[in-house]
């Protein structure tokens, strides 16, 4: 029965997807060898990313390797806003484009109900601002845009839209943003290092 199927569940999640601080999955998405574990990461902080500042900051922190002692940028000068641009403009199944499209709108959400002054809002201007002019993510979007379909070319154009300056621009729909295959976030940052 049911029962049963939630156990096996559980089971399959526990031995492919454990559970993941804030910073294991910066650093899964950054150095992961895997694109369904990066994307399956990219989904783990989309669900708690919005508006919990601390989180978007230690994601744009890590995009510009503000924290070498825990991994920093990759040695070919990336950092984890540029390999999930990368992740979104490769081939690769659409729900993993979509998880790393997912996080992208969510790390550019900017909040209407609220100035700029806002601090999750100055946080989103300062994410768009390093995608657009650091990262040259237009070009990655163009790309996407050219390969994809359906609610993942939907929210490539929104992410386009958002870099060229339309804030407050939001996907239709978001269906298809849900997954079941989603690492559980622990509430305790391990981010720490033993002698």
């Amino acid at each position: 029965g049911l029962g049963a199927w939630a156990v096996l569940w559980l089971k399959r999640r526990s031995t492919v997807l454990p559970d993941v601080s804030v910073p294991e999955a910066l650093y899964a998405m950054t150095r992961g060898k895997e694109r369904f574990k990066r994307a399956a990461c990219a989904r783990a902080l989309c669900s708690i990313i919005n508006g919990e500042v601390q989180v978007l900051e230690e994601v744009l922190d890590e995009s510009q390797g503000k924290h070498p002692e825990f991994g920093g940028v990759l040695p070919d000068g990336r950092g984890l806003l540029s390999v999930t641009l990368d992740d979104l403009a490769a081939t690769g199944p659409a729900s993993e484009t979509e998880a790393f499209a997912d996080l992208l709108l969510a790390c550019t959400a900017f909040d209407a109900a609220w100035d700029e002054t806002d601090e999750w809002n100055a946080l989103t201007m300062k994410v768009v601002k390093h995608l657009k002019d650091d990262l040259h993510a237009l070009d990655r979007i163009a790309v996407l845009e050219r390969q994809a379909a359906g609610s993942v070319l939907q929210k490539a154009a929104v992410l386009r839209q958002r870099l060229h300056g339309d804030r407050t621009m939001k996907p239709e729909s978001l269906e298809g943003s849900e997954c079941l295959d989603v690492p559980m976030m622990l509430s305790m940052n391990t981010r720490v290092q033993c002698p």
